[in-house]
């Protein structure tokens, strides 16, 4: 509705001079009209309505102010302090409203926000129309997840591929990114390979059907994460706890194949092998250490046998799990040409049924282990 400055004065005068909440309530209303009317201010009109919104906006309750931001977000008259006064309010509701909607902001007063306030402002930031690939470079800096999340969703943010990238790193162990990053239409063939094991096996089709990506392609990528994950995970190799989340990780996208775990034995991570070894068997991880530590090699294969590893594959496989012993360096040719051969013997079926009678009583096989390695 039109207002009419003069006749307002004096009653936005007696508001101004009080300090209820009432009168603070009326008195914002009433300022909101005005920015939001087209009736132009005398020079005068202009100069006391900047004094008294900006003693409001200094002097007032949340909510007040609140209302306030709703109210003067899409204007265009309202001063540029106050929206600026808004949005970097201390109070996230008061912000809000002019982070999302006033176009007024421009990009260096959306990085100031974000640099001085944090995740809750960068949220609401993350919910506006378009969002400029400066303000975007600020929003993933803070390398919050929730706030990397609302950008990636955001299909009015401008990613950079420098950024896309930043955010596919983050994604590793950010389960929030998967969905919205898969879907970005910047997402280019390469960034879908690098994204496609840190994702769930419904996002992993759609990566594959967007882009035709061919199963040589898939192990690549699978190596690659893999690579990736140990990597970082490099100084807790020895920690049962991490290494249990790691195959987790493995058993989740049901990758606890040979080539896994070959690529394990390769960085050291002997742990990590036991217990993936110990997934596809079913036996207890403390069992699978001391088979695998064995003179001779026949139990390594009789579990490789049994869970289907071929013979290139158990060579490899046995060869890198000698490393987990004390002082081994180099493996005696006579222990591998015995491996060879009792795996050569051995039937599928018959690993299998060995496996089996090991988990009903593992007596028999503990005790002769034992006997083995003392």
């Amino acid at each position: 509705m039109n207002v009419t400055i003069g006749e307002k004065l004096p009653e936005i005068f007696n508001l101004a001079r009080e300090r209820s909440e009432p009168s603070r309530v009326k008195l914002a209303g009433i300022l909101a009209d005005i920015f939001l009317s087209d009736n132009a201010l005398s020079d005068r009109e202009q100069i006391l309505i900047n004094e008294i919104i900006d003693e409001l906006v200094g002097n007032t309750t949340p909510q007040v102010k609140q209302m306030l931001s709703q109210r003067l977000s899409f204007s265009a008259n309202v001063p540029h302090r106050v929206l600026l006064n808004l949005a970097c309010d201390t109070h996230p509701e008061v912000a809000k409203p002019v982070l999302i909607n006033s176009a007024r902001l421009k990009d260096e007063d959306l990085i100031f926000v974000i640099e001085a306030r944090g995740t809750d402002h960068a949220l609401s930031i993350g919910e506006r129309t378009s969002i400029s690939e400066a303000v975007v470079d600020a929003m993933v800096a803070t390398g919050d997840v929730d706030v990397m999340a609302a950008v990636a969703a955001n299909l009015g943010a401008k990613l950079s591929a420098r950024t896309l990238h930043v955010m596919i790193e983050a994604a590793r162990f950010g389960k929030k990114l998967h969905e919205p990053l898969a879907n970005r239409p910047e997402l280019t063939a390469d960034m879908g390979k690098q994204l496609y094991w840190w994702v769930g096996a419904e996002l992993r089709r759609s990566i594959v059907s967007r882009f035709g990506i061919s199963a040589g392609q898939v192990d690549q990528a699978l190596e690659n994460s893999v690579n990736d994950l140990l990597t970082s995970m490099e100084t807790d190799r020895n920690d049962d706890l991490a290494m249990q989340k790691v195959a987790e990780w493995f058993h989740e996208r049901d990758a606890v194949n040979p080539r896994a775990m070959i690529q394990a034995l390769r960085m050291g991570f002997f742990k990590l092998f036991d217990i993936m070894l110990a997934m596809k068997t079913g036996l207890d991880v403390s069992m699978i250490d001391m088979m695998v530590s064995e003179d001779g090699g026949r139990s390594v294969s009789v579990l490789c046998k049994a869970i289907g590893v071929d013979k290139p594959s158990f060579v490899s496989i046995f060869l890198l799990s000698r490393g987990a012993r004390p002082g081994e360096q180099i493996v005696n040719p006579k222990e591998l040409s015995s491996a060879l051969a009792a795996f050569d013997k051995l039937e599928s079926a018959t690993a299998k049924t060995l496996i089996e009678s090991w988990k009903k009583d593992p007596s028999y096989l503990l005790s002769r282990l034992k006997t083995a390695i003392h």
